[in-house]
């Protein structure tokens, strides 16, 4: 039987987190010390330190302020109902505004567990865990909307699938749902996205 498992990045793929992520690195910097350039980064270097403590209760307080106001895509709840197979969220978010969010909005039911920042120091150990897990899956789909973990996928052996809900995609359309087994991109959103990352590039 083809197994599928659905693994899904939380911030930009199931909501929206109103968080400036500038003042948010110059409180972490202020605070332990010295500059914070990149808070993936921090994460994957301090975990479980008396340093990442320190941050980690920064970035929460943002987080959970965030929360409050976020509710999920459109697509999402349709997406969990519906997919055929077991389901994940790795992100880097903490454990409590994760929880937060999806038993406020009814959507914990739906993950066979939901990994955050608390337990692993970035994305790789979270993928690592669920292949581990998931032994018998014929494919894991991971989702998210950031660049910098596709090397890790294909490396993995992982599908990995960029999303950026900024050019329309919907997970709908992206993801095995139920017995259709593979949904092929509009042949447009191709383009568009080697237009909107080749412009993010330049402008970084």
């Amino acid at each position: 039987m083809w197994k599928h498992v659905l693994v899904l990045d939380f911030d930009g793929v199931i909501t929206y987190l109103d968080i400036d992520w500038n003042t948010v690195r110059m409180e972490i910097s202020k605070a332990v010390g010295f500059e914070v350039h990149s808070i993936l980064d921090f994460w994957d270097e301090y975990f479980s330190t008396r340093l990442s403590n320190i941050a980690n209760n920064i970035v929460e307080k943002h987080e959970l302020r965030a929360i409050m106001k976020a509710k999920p895509y459109d697509d999402v709840e349709a997406t969990l109902r519906e997919f055929d197979g077991e389901i994940y969220i790795a992100s880097m978010q903490s454990k409590k505004a994760l929880n937060i969010f999806m038993e406020k909005h009814g959507l914990k039911e739906y993950f066979r567990e939901i990994l955050s920042r608390n337990d692993f120091r970035n994305k790789r150990d979270q993928l690592k865990h669920i292949i581990d897990r998931e032994k018998e899956a014929e494919e894991i789909i991971f989702i998210d909307d950031s660049i910098r973990n596709l090397k890790i996928c294909r490396e993995l052996g992982v599908r990995c699938i960029l999303f950026i809900r900024e050019l329309g995609m919907s997970l709908l359309n992206v993801i095995p749902i139920s017995k259709r087994e593979n949904i092929a991109l509009p042949p447009y959103i191709p383009i568009i996205l080697f237009l909107f990352l080749t412009q993010s590039i330049r402008r970084s």
